[in-house]
């Protein structure tokens, strides 16, 4: 994954994969589009495919997310 983000909006920043840790076509037909910037929208993958995206990775700072995501939604 590649992460990208602009001096002028550092808190938002944009990853971008290299490979499809998922099945791509379906998580883009249930993807929520959402406004990033004015009439602009992008898709944001679903909560549990995001978790689920995040446990295959493994890494320390993954399964921190995963953890921090389950304190604030404890029923999902």
């Amino acid at each position: 994954m590649l992460k990208f983000w602009s001096d002028a909006h550092r808190r938002t920043p944009l990853d971008v994969f290299i490979y499809e840790p998922f099945d791509f076509k379906k998580e883009y037909d249930r993807a929520a589009w959402q406004s990033v910037m004015g009439d602009t929208k992008a898709p944001v993958l679903a909560y549990d495919a995001l978790l689920e995206m995040k446990q295959g990775a493994g890494r320390p700072k993954d399964l921190l997310d995963i953890e921090a995501q389950r304190k604030l939604d404890p029923y999902r």
